[in-house]
């Protein structure tokens, strides 16, 4: 850590650039505000004093990530580790990144064709849940104020945070210690924990609607005594979801496959009335020149594990 340099005199100026555009866009600030509030309200950052900076620290500048789709949050702020110190160091060239610990996503597809019924859920803020030990929070410190009129603060994150490079390694082993350590008292549970899960997006299945209501109350039982809490519950049979309270269901028709993303959408969606996958492919205006950039841009986008949308994905190879 003695290698990371100075980070808040860039911090202080990436957030002045920041303020100047949320001021500039009263709607995009009212739920910048919003979204910093709830981290305070939630223990999941506390702020701190000048006299409390020690030796080893990191600002992270941070942004918003514009979700208009979303059901939740319409605006995630992402906070930026990969930002280089004076030194040249970031954050994230620090950090050790560990091996992928889930299945990739194309077996936990074809695993679900294996039942009869399919259920998709999702961990609510999976990687805040996680909180971060005392002595490493200095390396994840922001500057905020709601207002010009106010002096800049200085704040800590608590919990593991959305774009550190360790922070997917840290979310998922947790989710998989949880099963490790709730397997005798949930073993079918805890199967599906390990097994199932892309990142905080469940998508598992039951025999029966019987199985399946024990799975959903098995499963979310284990995770809850960990901290997590399962929502947008949408299964292909409503009679499993009977044991699901209506606030935790998700009444969308077509479901994005790793709605997670917040850089990105995938291209995968399900339907659970028809059990259909479908794909978001790119809807360019003839009016205006579709330029190479363009179709570089779209077919970076498609999302394809199965490998069903090829001839179009092809034609956009035979362009470019």
């Amino acid at each position: 850590m003695e290698h990371l340099g100075k980070s808040k005199e860039i911090a202080t100026k990436r957030f002045m650039g920041l303020e100047r555009r949320l001021t500039a866009n009263p709607e995009m600030k009212a739920l910048y505000t919003e979204f910093i509030q709830e981290y305070l309200l939630m223990g999941h950052m506390r702020e701190a004093r000048e006299e409390e900076e020690p030796i080893h620290s990191y600002y992270l500048p941070h942004h918003a990530v514009m979700k208009p789709g979303s059901t939740t949050t319409k605006l995630r702020v992402v906070f930026d580790a990969s930002c280089a110190t004076d030194s040249g160091v970031s954050l994230n060239d620090t950090l050790i990144v560990e091996p992928v610990v889930q299945d990739d996503l194309l077996s936990i597809l074809l695993r679900i064709r294996l039942q009869k019924y399919a259920i998709v859920a999702d961990v609510e803020r999976m990687y805040r849940m996680i909180n971060v030990v005392e002595q490493d929070q200095p390396l994840q410190s922001i500057l905020w104020r709601e207002s010009v009129d106010q002096p800049i603060r200085m704040y800590q994150l608590s919990t593991v945070t959305y774009g550190t490079s360790s922070a997917l390694y840290l979310a998922t082993r947790s989710l998989k210690k949880c099963a490790e350590e709730g397997e005798q008292a949930y073993p079918a549970a805890a199967k599906v924990v390990k097994r199932n899960f892309y990142v905080d997006d469940m998508l598992t299945g039951a025999k029966s609607v019987k199985e399946g209501q024990s799975l959903c109350r098995d499963v979310s039982s284990l995770l809850s005594s960990a901290g997590f809490n399962l929502r947008k519950w949408h299964p292909n049979q409503p009679a499993i979801l009977k044991i699901i309270p209506r606030y935790l269901r998700d009444k969308r028709e077509v479901l994005d496959i790793d709605s997670s993303s917040t850089v990105k959408t995938l291209g995968l969606c399900w339907e659970p009335a028809t059990d259909k996958f479908w794909f978001k492919m790119p809807l360019w205006k003839q009016s205006l020149p579709i330029t190479q950039r363009i179709v570089l841009s779209d077919f970076a986008r498609l999302f394809d594990p199965y490998e069903l949308a090829g001839p179009v994905i092809m034609q956009a190879k035979m362009f470019l």
